[in-house]
């Protein structure tokens, strides 16, 4: 069950007005799986499906809900599943999971990226419009930047470094750096929230010493559909 700090950490991630479980959450389950099966080891996520939203918005007064991993060793699929008091378990999320082997990634070019995308907006104004009431470290974006093609490129930064809950802080940073093509996407200032995604790709077993980062999001290649993006975390 999630510890009421958790708790009180996670519903910083609103939909609209809604607090519910940001998809970046099931990330961090999946390499608590992960670092107990197998120790740090990078891994990818594939054939993502999310099944039901859990929402987190009924917590002050049904508790906190309890979470279920489930690893099928035979065939690599991850469930996640909840439930509150007594009631049915309600499954959120059923993923594959492969290991990687963990290595140095190209660094991002900031300069050269930053170079091409000549439209800004600063975080306060981006939150102001997007739709989405964040609060807490949900709520980190400083900047992002966007080319003519799509590419932008985000800048999160956060007071101090988390060495106490960096699961938490990962749950945030991933969530926030994939916010920033929304403010382009002509969305009127609605909620919005991914409605699937393709694979994640855990590249780094770490979690320490993340404040400042950096990311880059732009469509996908050709072979992948055009509403397709990927992202490219950077310290």
């Amino acid at each position: 069950r999630f510890s009421a700090v958790e708790l009180a950490f996670l519903q910083g991630h609103r939909v609209g007005k809604v607090k519910l479980l940001p998809g970046t959450c099931y990330i961090e389950m999946a390499r608590a799986a992960v670092h107990q099966q197998h120790g740090p080891s990078a891994f990818a996520l594939p054939h993502v499906r999310f099944q039901t939203i859990l929402f987190l918005d009924e917590a002050e007064l049904r508790g906190a809900p309890t979470i279920q991993l489930r690893l099928a060793l035979g065939t690599s699929e991850l469930s996640i599943t909840s439930r509150l008091e007594d009631a049915a378990w309600d499954e959120h999320a059923v993923m594959q999971l492969e290991l990687r082997t963990e290595g140095a990634e190209a660094p991002l070019d900031r300069a050269a990226v930053r170079a091409r995308c000549p439209d800004h907006v600063a975080g306060e104004e981006f939150y102001e419009r997007t739709g989405n009431d964040y609060r807490g470290e949900f709520h980190a974006l400083t900047d992002a930047w966007v080319s003519p093609h799509q590419t932008v490129l985000g800048h999160v930064e956060y007071a101090a470094e988390e060495t106490e809950r960096p699961h938490l802080r990962s749950c945030a940073y991933l969530d926030a750096c994939t916010h920033t093509s929304v403010f382009w996407v002509p969305h009127c200032r609605r909620g919005f929230f991914a409605a699937s995604i393709g694979a994640y790709h855990v590249l780094q077993a770490s979690l320490v010493g993340h404040r400042i980062l950096w990311s880059a999001v732009g469509r996908a290649p050709a072979k992948y559909s055009k509403e397709s993006a990927q992202m490219a975390l950077h310290d």
